[in-house]
């Protein structure tokens, strides 16, 4: 089974494709599940509205964070497998319902939120930046998971 390339429009689309997957069960293509990619997807909303405790060092996120960024928001897709930090890797056995509920709240929080943190990577976005790279990272994570219906 391959992944999935997913495109989503809105935040809408995500929470509708997440409870679709939570709904319906589906079949894991990469190595999280349904828990683990939705506590993963939270870590980054919730920097975006509380703030990152997490930052690159200045000099990555000036030339790297930027050019990575500029790719992304013209739909190039970024290579899979990259290594990121242990603070931003999920663990084993999360209950689903509970990080898909954290997720979908973040989500109305980011949606709701006058004031938007920078990126620990990427550095200050606005908000349609914000978004934008939301909706990449959420179609990313849920593409490794195939709904059993489809």
């Amino acid at each position: 089974m391959a992944k999935r390339q997913l495109t989503f429009g809105n935040l809408d689309e995500v929470v509708a494709e997440i409870d679709r997957l939570h709904r319906d069960g589906y079949e894991q293509v990469g190595k999280w599940d349904l828990a683990q990619i939705c506590w993963h997807l939270s870590f980054f909303v919730r920097g975006a509205v509380e703030g990152f405790e997490l930052k690159a060092p200045w000099i990555i996120r000036a030339v790297l964070g930027r050019r990575m960024l500029k790719k992304i928001l013209a739909g190039e897709a970024i290579k899979e497998g990259v290594k990121i930090p242990d603070i931003m890797r999920p663990g084993e056995g999360l209950d689903e319902a509970e990080e898909i509920a954290k997720f979908k709240e973040l989500i109305e929080r980011f949606k709701k939120a006058e004031k938007l943190y920078p990126s620990g990577f990427f550095g200050k976005l606005t908000r349609e930046q914000w978004e934008k790279l939301t909706l990449y990272h959420c179609a990313h994570h849920l593409g490794f998971l195939t709904a059993k219906q489809d």
